[in-house]
């Protein structure tokens, strides 16, 4: 008579249960620690952003004497006072990290303000909503 070798070669349904937990407890620990870390970077492309097209308006005014009326100005060739062709500064007015349009504000050419109005693309929000401006300290 023959010996029948048995050769399980499955999981249980309790071991496959068990390492889908330990993947979800893995997943859920990276994702509080890199999730704040992703935002925080958001925000300093935009402080970046912000700085680049502050000092293009600076140089903008030196030069045609007047603030630019839209960002998008800086992008493109301007004559100054004296006739002279100059520009662009900029190559291109990117959105902000979150796919929002910069706001920029000349204040009847006394002086500018750029910002980004956060994740949630609205004025005066907290946390990570909160805007972030050339004026910011």
């Amino acid at each position: 008579m023959k010996k029948k070798i048995r050769n399980d070669r499955g999981f249980t349904l309790v071991e496959i249960m068990a390492v889908v937990v330990i993947i979800g407890l893995l997943v859920g620990t990276v994702a509080v620690v890199i999730l704040p870390k992703i935002l925080r970077s958001e925000q300093t492309v935009a402080r970046m952003e912000i700085e680049t097209y502050e000092a293009a308006v600076k140089e903008f005014r030196m030069v045609c004497k007047v603030y630019p009326d839209r960002l998008e100005e800086l992008t493109q060739k301007q004559e100054t006072p004296n006739g002279e062709i100059v520009g662009p500064w900029v190559d291109k007015i990117n959105l902000d990290p979150w796919g929002n349009a910069y706001y920029y504000d000349k204040n009847n050419g006394d002086d500018f303000e750029i910002k980004s109005f956060g994740s949630d693309g609205r004025p005066d929000g907290e946390g990570e909503n909160k805007d972030i401006s050339n004026r910011d300290d």
